[in-house]
């Protein structure tokens, strides 16, 4: 695939040829993650927090790419990662949420629109202070939305008894890894049922009052204080 739809043409030659060709690998790097959730500095970044915004979808490499945003800022006593994704990789959110676990990252969903969703929302549970407690919290106008996953089929192909078993297999194995993540991340496994309440093609929205019940802070964005379960 011709990277923009770029043709080469014989009157390139030599030195010519050679721009073209550095001008289009300096390019890759960012066709590829043109889809990847961005890291970039929040407005509450302060000398006490470091706070970090992160848009865009989740795709594979951005636990490590988190990893190195960090290693590149200087250490604060708190850092937070506001979120705001609809969703992508299943497996690398639940690597994000590893991250955050490991590092001790709170997670925040903004109001004014911002949600996080499906593969964002598996990450956005890993959410934990300095001392290894969970800390996730959501302003009372923010969406968390979980979904169960989805396999994709050809429609122009006819599928065998061991295609359905091996189907079987995979599913199996998909819900032991979310299973072995929420342990992983000290998380109630009661996070499943929340997940696959609704089918692949829908979004259970946790409301407010289930956030709270599950651990989930709220900011009640009209009296600017979090609410009490």
């Amino acid at each position: 695939m011709r990277p923009g739809g770029v043709v080469f043409r014989p009157a390139l030659r030599g030195r010519s040829a050679l721009r073209v060709v550095l001008a289009l690998l300096a390019l890759l790097p960012a066709i590829q993650d043109v889809n990847a959730l961005d890291f970039s500095g929040h407005e509450n970044d302060s000398a006490s927090l470091l706070a970090v915004l992160a848009t865009g979808t989740v795709e594979k490499g951005d636990a490590d790419r988190f990893r190195a945003y960090l290693a590149q800022r200087p250490a604060r006593k708190r850092t937070a990662i506001y979120l705001n994704s609809p969703g992508g990789n299943l497996h690398e959110g639940m690597a994000l949420g590893r991250a955050f676990h490991e590092l001790g990252v709170r997670t925040v969903i903004e109001g004014n629109g911002a949600g996080c969703l499906s593969a964002c929302a598996l990450a956005f549970l890993g959410g934990r202070d300095g001392s290894g407690a969970p800390w996730r919290a959501k302003s009372s106008s923010s969406e968390l939305g979980f979904h169960s996953f989805r396999s994709r089929f050809p429609a122009d192909r006819t599928y065998s008894a061991n295609d359905m078993a091996a189907l079987e297999q995979r599913t199996q194995r998909t819900v032991l890894d979310v299973a072995d993540y929420l342990r992983a991340i000290g998380t109630d496994l009661d996070f499943l049922r929340i997940m696959f309440r609704a089918s692949a093609d829908e979004m259970n929205f946790v409301s407010n009052d289930e956030a709270l019940r599950i651990g989930i802070k709220v900011w009640d964005e009209k009296s600017r204080r979090f609410l009490v379960p």
